[in-house]
């Protein structure tokens, strides 16, 4: 595998890791200290975000929304990661091109249409079932609010028990996707990671 797809690899375990096993600053250090340049179309990175959701003024509905925008990044960038296993030059143009999370089954199909080597059964069955999940839209829309905005979205009119329960379901979700795609078991230990042989 890639050097470049390695780091791309090490990048989302450590916000999985992040997002799921409530890591400390020692693990925001390092994930902020990696190489970067797969975020430069972003206009906010997940740095910032992982830095915002542990700033002590920050509401538990406030955290969820940032927590939600963090696992959207995740996907896109398990996307890009999945293209880039294939050795093909087309493919690995995906590198310097701006991938966005599909808000729809046509727009994840034409993704899916358009780089049909890197996305096998499963792969394809896990994107669907996410976009297909009843309250994916919600989260998507969630996840295109500025963090500077959302303290002023994220208030009283939203139910925090009912976003609760969506994120901790979506969340699981990306979560396993995640660790099928990179070849981890779920406790995102060193000794669970092996090498790709692609």
């Amino acid at each position: 595998m890639k050097d470049s797809n390695i780091s791309l690899k090490n990048k989302i375990i450590f916000q999985l890791s992040y997002i799921h096993e409530n890591k400390n600053n020692d693990s925001i250090n390092m994930l902020k200290n990696m190489a970067d340049s797969y975020d430069k179309d972003k206009k906010e990175k997940p740095d910032e975000l992982l830095d915002e959701i542990v700033e002590s003024n920050n509401n538990e509905l406030n955290i969820l929304f940032k927590k939600i925008k963090l696992n959207f990044y995740i996907l896109e960038d398990l996307i890009k990661y999945q293209i880039l296993k294939i050795d093909d030059e087309r493919y690995q143009k995906i590198m310097d091109e701006k991938i966005q999370f599909p808000r729809n089954i046509d727009s994840l199909i034409l993704i899916m249409g358009g780089y049909g080597d890197a996305f096998d059964h499963d792969i394809q069955s896990g994107l669907l079932k996410i976009i297909d999940l009843p309250f994916f839209n919600d989260l998507i829309s969630i996840s295109e609010i500025n963090t500077l905005m959302i303290p002023f979205v994220a208030n009283d009119e939203i139910s925090l028990p009912v976003l609760k329960k969506d994120y901790e379901h979506f969340s699981t979700v990306v979560k396993y996707l995640a660790c099928d795609i990179l070849g981890i078991n779920t406790d995102f230990t060193t000794d669970s990671i092996y090498e790709d042989h692609v």
